[in-house]
């Protein structure tokens, strides 16, 4: 059955259970920063971050305005996102009578709304971790099909694994219950599954992108805001 997976897109090849071979990009953050963004560390070139996000260095430069051959700065902001990508500060209640338009055009969405608790590179991590509580409806950020649903790999308990176009892979780990099956197609906002706890209690969903055989940070690929914690 986890043949599936690597067939798939390879999604867990390289992910947060093979950190030996594949140690990660961001072993630490300077301090905390918004969706969409990145704050550079010891070490850090363009090139490097620009791998790190699924990013080219032309993008990156473009997006900060800046030369491709800048030296970075220990403790600089980039933007590792098209400034278009998120959306702007408007009040809730236009948000919310967009959403819907907003989904049917954005490439992906938010599995679901919460705050992120683990970035992407953080301790060894190939996606990220967003807390909420437990039994809320997780949605499949884009359309696809389902290449993998099981709790075959234990450190991501039950998980779906949904196949996309243009090579993109997305994974939903730690549910407490699975709405799909392998081989279902689903749309962008389609309940797959159910959050669910880990030891401590504490409610969460580890999401991971793939582009290719690439992890990619999901933050980049997600509009900046994941909207209020709704209980």
């Amino acid at each position: 059955m986890l043949s599936v997976l690597f067939g798939a897109g390879g999604m867990l090849s390289g992910c947060a259970l093979d950190t030996e071979r594949n140690p990660p990009l961001f072993a630490t953050h300077c301090r905390p920063v918004s969706a969409g963004h990145y704050c550079v560390q010891s070490g850090d070139t363009l090139a490097k971050v620009a791998l790190g996000f699924g990013r080219t260095p032309q993008d990156i430069a473009r997006w900060n305005d800046m030369a491709t051959g800048a030296p970075l700065r220990v403790g600089q902001m980039l933007r590792v996102a098209p400034q278009d990508a998120a959306p702007a500060g408007a009040a809730r209640d236009a948000e919310t009578a967009g959403a819907s338009r907003a989904a049917a055009s954005a490439p992906f969405v938010w599995p679901v709304n919460g705050m992120v608790v683990r970035e992407f590179g953080e301790g060894g991590s190939r996606g990220i971790e967003i807390a909420g509580s437990a039994g809320r409806p997780i949605k499949a950020a884009a359309a696809g099909r389902v290449v993998y649903a099981g709790d075959g790999i234990k450190t991501y308990g039950l998980m779906v694994i949904l196949k996309h176009a243009d090579g993109f892979v997305t994974a939903y780990g730690n549910n407490r219950r699975l709405l799909v099956r392998e081989g279902d197609a689903v749309q962008q906002g389609a309940a797959i599954a159910e959050m669910g706890t880990q030891g401590d209690g504490a409610a969460l969903l580890q999401f991971e992108m793939r582009e290719g055989s690439r992890a990619v940070d999901p933050l980049a690929h997600l509009p900046a805001d994941s909207g209020p914690v709704v209980e």
